[in-house]
C-alpha cells in the first residue's frame, strides 16, 4: 500500500506579517476573524461556534538581527457543548503569548532532542512568506479552549450501590471461568 503525501491544509485564518529581522521597524497589527473564518476554525477545534476572534499583534526585531518576537494579545468568544448535560456553554478568552523567530540560517539543526518543560521554547525559522501571526492564533486558541466545558451547576451523579446492582451487566461478575 502506498501512501500519499499531501500539502497541509490550508490555515483558516491566516495574517501575514512581513519578517524583516535586520529592520528596526515595529509592526503592529490588529486582527480581526470573518465569520467564515470563525466557521472553519469552529469546525477545526471540535466547538459549536467561535463568534468573536480579535487579536493585537506586535512584530519586532531584536538588536542582534538574527531573531524576531510576535507578542500577541487576543480575544475570543467560544460556544461548546457541556460534557455532562449536552448544553451550551458560552466562554470567553482573553490571552497573551509570545513567539521568537529567526532566519533559516540560524535555526539550529540537532539530531538530539531534549525536552525541558521549564526552558523557553526554540525559536522557529521564519517561513518564506513571512509570518503567519493569524496561524499563531488560531494555534494558541486551540490550547486554550476548555476540552471538557460545564455547564454552570452541573454535576456527575455519584452512582450508588443499589443502583450498581440493578445494571444489566451486574450479574456478569458472579459468573466463574473455569480455572478459577
Amino acid at each position: 500500500r502506498v501512501m500519499k503525501i499531501t500539502a497541509p491544509p490550508e490555515p483558516e485564518f491566516s495574517r501575514l506579517l512581513a519578517a524583516e529581522p535586520t529592520s528596526a521597524k515595529i509592526i503592529s497589527e490588529q486582527l480581526n476573524a470573518s465569520s467564515s473564518e470563525c466557521a472553519a476554525l469552529a469546525k477545526r477545534f471540535g466547538v459549536e461556534a467561535i463568534q468573536d476572534l480579535r487579536a493585537d499583534c506586535r512584530l519586532s526585531g531584536f538588536a542582534t538581527g538574527n531573531r524576531m518576537r510576535l507578542e500577541v494579545t487576543f480575544s475570543a468568544e467560544v460556544r461548546q457543548l457541556c460534557v455532562i448535560t449536552l448544553e451550551p456553554v458560552d466562554t470567553s478568552i482573553n490571552a497573551k503569548f509570545a513567539r521568537e523567530y529567526t532566519p533559516p540560517a540560524f535555526t539550529e539543526d540537532t539530531q538530539e532532542i531534549v525536552i525541558d518543560p521549564d526552558a523557553d521554547d526554540p525559536p522557529e525559522a521564519i517561513p518564506e512568506g513571512g509570518i503567519d501571526a493569524g496561524e499563531a492564533v488560531a494555534e494558541q486558541l486551540g490550547l486554550e479552549i476548555d476540552p471538557f466545558p460545564r455547564a454552570p451547576g452541573a454535576e456527575f451523579e455519584e452512582i450508588t450501590e443499589n443502583e450498581q446492582a440493578d445494571h444489566p451487566f451486574a450479574q456478569l461478575k458472579n459468573l466463574k471461568i473455569d480455572g478459577d
